[in-house]
């Protein structure tokens, strides 16, 4: 997983990742969107549907992993996260991916219900693609009750791909209860990118690079001097919040 120095202010991406317009030629992928623990499919507001992952459209290796539900869920909880599917051991999530290197969004949905004897927020485990760390000692935390994604981008070659949850410990256990693997437009992401210091005393400009051997794990976006974005007006179905509260002199900003 790529962790960025604590001097690095901003890595500027010139990558098309902070861009909203693509190409025509783009065709919104249909696949893989993996509703977990459940035998029946949810279509999102946005248009993507989540198919139930007991169908199984796609490999599962379901190892002792099982689906539970929340038995008592309240009437905001999107059907999305009503079910999950959890292991106290090893297990995968297996899918064949045919297109040629590219560039995957791989996007993990955590909503940390509790039903009688599992309280999912008690779970801590690593998630690994491909033999590339995703999460290490991952824990929603004291979040109940609140969706939590997780988004990366890696860049996977084609055939057999391999989504593995380990618990931390053989007390804990993993869990999640929705899964998104689909392909972002070629050339989405450059392999190297110019990046901006804030301590360093080397002013020159400096490249960053071989990002495409790395898994990037993007945490916050930001419309600046814009309004919310939701998945439903962004190609790749992701979120970019308004830039009000990161603002330390509002006064002077327009």
């Amino acid at each position: 997983m790529l962790h960025f120095p604590p001097f690095l202010l901003l890595l500027f991406l010139k990558l098309s990742s902070l861009q909203l317009i693509f190409s025509s030629e783009y065709t919104k992928p249909e696949k893989y969107f993996i509703k977990c623990g459940s035998n029946s499919n949810t279509t999102l507001y946005d248009g993507r549907t989540f198919v139930g992952d007991l169908d199984r459209p796609f490999s599962l290796s379901f190892g002792r992993s099982k689906d539970v539900n929340d038995t008592n869920p309240s009437n905001e909880t999107p059907r999305l996260y009503r079910t999950a599917r959890i292991c106290n051991k090893r297990w995968s999530f297996e899918l064949q991916l045919s297109s040629h290197n590219r560039t995957h969004v791989v996007r993990l949905h955590f909503f940390p219900f509790s039903t009688p004897g599992i309280n999912l927020s008690n779970a801590v485990f690593d998630v690994s693609v491909s033999g590339l760390s995703l999460l290490s000692n991952f824990s929603v935390g004291n979040r109940t009750n609140e969706v939590v994604i997780e988004e990366f981008l890696v860049t996977i070659r084609p055939g057999l791909f391999s989504l593995w949850f380990v618990p931390y410990r053989n007390s804990s256990f993993s869990f999640v209860n929705a899964i998104e693997v689909f392909p972002v437009p070629d050339n989405f992401i450059s392999d190297s990118a110019p990046w901006v210091t804030s301590v360093s005393s080397d002013s020159s400009n400096k490249n960053y690079s071989g990002l495409l051997s790395l898994v990037l794990h993007p945490v916050l976006r930001i419309n600046v001097g814009g309004p919310i974005i939701t998945p439903n007006n962004d190609t790749l179905w992701r979120i970019w919040k308004p830039d009000d509260e990161y603002i330390f002199t509002k006064e002077a900003a327009e």
